[in-house]
């Protein structure tokens, strides 16, 4: 079964569109495609990134790391620990492009936050519609 390719967006901080995510690492054709992201094999693709005066580019002062601390974890053994830091005009975003199987009607997720803030969740298939959820 051929997997499709997703771009995911989350955002912190901030309700923005980023518009493109040609900064993004690359989902390449002979990636398998996944059906769960459990981060027990690494951050699995997922990248900082930040957006400063219209430019997207990497974002080497915030990080996405792996932790295996049993308070922050959900479930299964490991978790995705993304730190950054809150500055003016900057919005910064956790990316990946993804291979999810074919026939994925859903997607799960569970967010932990220890600060209040928005957060902007957004899927763009390859090939068709965008969506943005907002909370």
């Amino acid at each position: 079964m051929k997997g499709r390719t997703l771009s995911l967006v989350a955002l912190a901080g901030a309700v923005v569109c980023l518009g493109g995510v040609a900064a993004l690492p690359r989902a390449h054709a002979e990636d398998a495609a996944r059906a769960v992201y459990d981060f027990e094999d690494g951050t699995q693709g997922f990248t900082p990134m930040v957006m400063r005066d219209g430019q997207i580019s990497p974002d080497a002062e915030s990080t996405a790391a792996v932790t295996k601390d049993k308070n922050l974890v959900k479930s299964g053994a490991a978790a995705l620990a993304y730190s950054y830091k809150v500055e003016s005009k900057a919005v910064r975003a956790l990316a990946a492009e993804m291979r999810v199987p074919a026939n994925t009607a859903g997607l799960r997720f569970w967010i932990r936050s220890d600060a209040s803030t928005s957060y902007i969740l957004s899927v763009r298939p390859e090939n068709g519609p965008s969506y943005d959820l907002s909370f």
